[in-house]
């Protein structure tokens, strides 16, 4: 990342500077939009992406589930066994 940074700091620099030229030059604006405002952006961004993904994965995780037999969820989640059809529970 700081690779990433340090190759691309004159193109930062010019599109940060086009950027604040936007907004009023009171520093205490520039101030505010810089420690505020802008990692709020960031952050509500950085939440919708992830909820984006991991909404995806259970959907994806929900159709898997669904294709599967109900009795082999069952042998999964009480360690049955396939032959005799139901759960065992080690008391043999």
């Amino acid at each position: 990342m700081v690779l990433v940074m340090w190759i691309l700091q004159t193109p930062l620099e010019l599109v940060s500077g086009d950027f604040l030229g936007l907004f009023p030059a009171s520093s205490e604006f520039r101030l505010v939009l810089v420690m505020v405002i802008t990692p709020c952006c960031i952050n509500a961004f950085q939440f919708w992406v992830q909820d984006a993904f991991l909404k995806r994965g259970s959907d994806e995780a929900r159709e898997v589930d669904m294709a599967r037999p109900l009795h082999l969820d069952t042998e999964l989640t009480h360690g049955g066994d396939p032959e005799r059809g139901h759960p065992s529970f080690g008391s043999e």
